[in-house]
């Protein structure tokens, strides 16, 4: 397919449930549920159940309901798909507009996990925003078009590896390589778009 040289195209997003599923293992809301199992399990006593073990688990599901209520509303706002205006040379992610110049970093995540072996792509400029793609899935991935108008902007990119930061307490530099787990160059982040492994993570320098 040929690069598109010009106009607006809106990438494929991460769907909500797909988001929600990546993060199950990172989120707090798992952590949440633990407790919440625990008190459960200390306020219930074989088959008594007092007034202050209800009244107790009662206010616990309440603020986990509410917490995990704004976790599924922040999740559903907070990533939007990225707009790529070729034409203007910039990446809109919800309100921020960032030259494609600015796009200076990149992140590819593996996930292989229960009969998943997905791979998604990250991107944006540093303290900035960020979007997410999904590389590799059974369902949800980039379309073709759309990888090939994702390449255009890459190729524009400032992507790189982020510099190591200096640690007093490691003045070798022997862990600084830890900085940059995760992270990706240009040139890999182009082959993972255009030439996306059929299983596994690509191969990093």
């Amino acid at each position: 397919m040929t690069a598109p040289t010009t106009g607006t195209h809106t990438l494929r997003g991460v769907s909500l449930s797909r988001r929600l599923l990546g993060t199950t293992f990172l989120s707090p809301h798992l952590f949440a549920a633990v407790l919440l199992i625990g008190l459960i399990a200390q306020v219930y006593r074989g088959d008594s159940w007092d007034d202050f073990g209800f009244v107790v688990t009662v206010i616990a599901l309440g603020v986990y309901g509410i917490g995990f209520g704004t976790f599924l509303i922040v999740t559903a706002v907070a990533n939007p798909p990225a707009v790529i205006d070729l034409d203007a040379d910039m990446v809109r992610i919800g309100p921020a507009a960032i030259p494609f110049a600015d796009v200076n970093e990149a992140f590819l995540a593996h996930f292989a996990l229960r009969g998943r072996d997905e791979l998604y792509l990250r991107f944006g400029g540093h303290k900035r925003r960020h979007a997410t793609v999904v590389l590799r899935a059974r369902r949800g991935a980039l379309s073709e078009s759309d990888r090939v108008v994702l390449a255009a902007m890459v190729e524009r990119s400032g992507i790189r590896l982020p510099a190591p930061q200096a640690d007093p307490y490691d003045p070798k530099g022997t862990f600084r390589s830890l900085d940059q787990q995760g992270f990706v160059t240009r040139e890999q982040v182009l082959d993972a778009v255009l030439h996306t492994p059929a299983a596994g993570d690509i191969r990093r320098a």
